[in-house]
């Protein structure tokens, strides 16, 4: 798409977006009204300097809303090369009552740290009334994942994976970790090839370098011992020994093998992750491609694919363990080539070794070995 054709492209959208916003009680479902109308009753602090337009998202801890500024403000400047609907329309993120106050202030702070890193969804203000909160972030147009994944071209891979390592690299060079990232808090624009990452509910600042943990190693019990009275097969049905505690990261499918593991010092490779994740569903065609529903579940999955040897020696490294009695899990990894060819085979060119190298950085199993995401970005799949 050439410059006019992408800005006639723009004034199109921008056409639309005004006859949207005209037309409020025509195009919001009767519950958004509700909804709406409950928000603006409850919280008359928000209802005074914006108009709330339509639900746009929702998640465990908060509704997102599309809105206009009443006060006509815009933003100063825009170092962040939005977009004019950008410009003119904010997304209102109402956190919910119940959430804890030590999550409203830590996704608060990890915004303001990120304030200037230009991959980052900014946050333009924040306010409270009685036991409400709101944070206001720019209205970014972007294209569904599950709109984009089953037609994206091997360019438009390299694109999208290119503008999100760019945004984990901003991220990690902050000091933070986002601990959720999946296609729903990247918000990708097709056409300008950006990306913005958003939702930094479960986000959490790193101690030391890119690959130190959060926090310092302490010594841990190793989960999952098999019993060994009478030479029994299985696991203790009432087990005694102290509960293994760590953070549960992420959303199913998205998650490390660390972090079903129960490995206690997580780091900025949790992130990694779940990049590989993503560039594994764009290749394979396949959303989500992981997506089981218990922790135990979801390790067998990863397995499948990893090989029961690459999983026992990762958990004995980090003084977990792993034991599979299932007689047809394999020992070795599938190649990810034999996956994509599987899974995509009307997509020959999927099968760029460039970018099954870096699919492969970017989902080893030792979490000390994945690529970074300042490394990841100078990888031959984006020369």
């Amino acid at each position: 798409m050439n410059e006019d054709e992408q800005q006639q492209q723009e004034e199109e959208e921008e056409e639309e977006e005004e006859e949207e916003s005209s037309d409020y009680q025509g195009y919001t479902y009767q519950g958004e009204r509700a909804d709406i109308a409950h928000i603006n009753e409850n919280f008359p602090l928000l209802a005074q300097q914006y108009r709330l337009l339509r639900k746009i998202g929702e998640g465990t801890f908060s509704v997102v809303f599309k809105a206009q500024d009443l006060l006509g403000r815009t933003l100063k400047e825009n170092r962040w090369q939005l977009p004019p609907a950008s410009l003119r329309y904010m997304a209102i993120k109402c956190i919910h009552v119940t959430s804890a106050p030590e999550r409203i202030h830590s996704e608060i702070s990890k915004l303001v740290a990120l304030r200037r890193a230009p991959s980052v969804a900014p946050m333009l203000d924040a306010f409270r009334y009685e036991d409400r909160v709101a944070i206001v972030l720019p209205y970014i147009k972007h294209i569904d994942f599950r709109s984009f994944y089953p037609t994206c071209s091997l360019d438009d891979i390299r694109h999208y994976m290119y503008a999100l390592l760019l945004s984990l690299r901003d991220t990690h060079k902050a000091g933070i970790v986002h601990r959720d990232v999946k296609p729903t808090n990247f918000l990708y624009d097709h056409h300008r090839r950006r990306g913005f990452l958003v939702d930094f509910g479960l986000a959490q600042v790193r101690r030391g370098g890119i690959h130190k943990p959060l926090y310092p190693p302490t010594p841990s019990t190793i989960v999952g011992t098999p019993r060994s009275e009478s030479n029994q097969l299985g696991y203790l049905l009432r087990d005694s020994r102290p509960t293994v505690r760590a953070d549960r990261a992420g959303t199913r499918g998205f998650r490390p093998p660390e972090v079903l593991l129960k490995v206690e010092h997580q780091t900025t490779a949790l992130d990694i992750w779940a990049a590989g994740v993503i560039m594994l569903c764009l290749l394979t065609g396949r959303y989500p491609f992981f997506n089981s529903s218990s922790d135990a579940e979801a390790l067998l999955e990863i397995t499948c694919v990893h090989g029961q040897m690459a999983i026992k020696t990762m958990a004995a490294k980090y003084h977990r363990s792993f034991h599979c009695t299932i007689p047809s899990m394999r020992n070795h990894p599938t190649e990810f080539t034999r996956l994509i060819r599987l899974l995509n085979e009307d997509r020959p060119d999927f099968l760029d070794s460039k970018a099954i190298d870096l699919l492969e950085q970017l989902l080893k199993v030792d979490p000390a070995e994945r690529v970074s995401a300042a490394d990841a970005l100078s990888h031959p799949f984006f020369v």
